[in-house]
């Protein structure tokens, strides 16, 4: 993941690893500020956090975010 540094995401975005809830921090776009960020994919039955044009898949966001590394 060249392209996003976690500093960058984390400017924006709050992950509570005890709930896995990704919070907005800072206003983006239509986003808010304090809101939840991203949203449950039915149909591909995974959680998707969308931010500079990217969407991640939620469990790997965290893991970025938590440790650095993208799997």
């Amino acid at each position: 993941m060249d392209e996003i540094d976690v500093s960058k995401l984390k400017e924006y975005l709050d992950y509570d690893p005890e709930t896995g809830v990704f919070v907005w921090k800072k206003p983006l776009g239509n986003r808010r500020l304090g809101h939840v960020a991203g949203s449950f994919n039915k149909r591909a039955k995974v959680f998707r956090v969308g931010i500079f044009g990217v969407q991640f898949c939620g469990n790997y966001l965290a893991l970025f975010m938590t440790t650095g590394r993208y799997p």
